[in-house]
């Protein structure tokens, strides 16, 4: 009898940890001011595979600012690897990206511009409490996505996957940053 009540308190907060984990997922991200905890400079390291599936280290400088009266995100990522023929640093990382609610769709999404993707708008999703998640399809048929962890005070963690059917997903790109202003 015992191990039946386990058994069934066991699959009742199971159920409930299931749905907070799908009503979570479900958070649309409809002002910007739901993202001010992305506001500020960031720096530390970070890994990506390069195009010979090796991986590069480096270090990585995000800067978040407010715009037009807090109704834009401006985002500023520069990587930084040393070169090693010449010892010297090179940027592996280049991307700019605005913020800003789609007024058609009526979420926020994130344009953003950069030498590996070129110009793209994808919807930034609240997947968690400080978590955003954003993705799109890969011109070889695959997905890419991004998962930004905030959820501890004064860092962030970001992980970039690709998944060449939507089920399997591996990583390509891990950064850990800390808030420097």
């Amino acid at each position: 009898m015992e191990k039946r009540i386990i058994i069934v308190v066991l699959l009742w907060s199971l159920t409930g940890y299931i749905n907070a984990q799908e009503n979570m997922e479900e958070i649309k991200v409809t002002s910007v001011s739901q993202l001010d905890f992305l506001i500020g400079t960031w720096k530390g390291e970070g890994w990506k595979m390069d195009q010979n599936r090796q991986r590069v280290t480096f270090t990585q400088t995000e800067t978040i600012v407010p715009k037009v009266e807090n109704s834009i995100l401006v985002v500023d990522g520069k990587g930084y690897a040393k070169d090693e023929t010449s010892k010297e640093p090179k940027i592996v990382h280049d991307a700019y990206g605005l913020m800003v609610v789609n007024d058609e769709l009526g979420i926020v999404t994130m344009l953003s511009y950069s030498v590996i993707g070129g110009k793209m708008e994808t919807p930034i999703r609240l997947i968690g409490e400080k978590i955003i998640q954003w993705s799109f399809d890969t011109p070889n048929g695959g997905k890419t996505r991004f998962t930004a962890d905030f959820s501890k005070e004064g860092f962030w963690t970001e992980k970039g996957e690709f998944s060449p059917d939507g089920e399997r997903w591996f990583p390509f790109i891990e950064m850990n940053l800390e808030k420097v202003e």
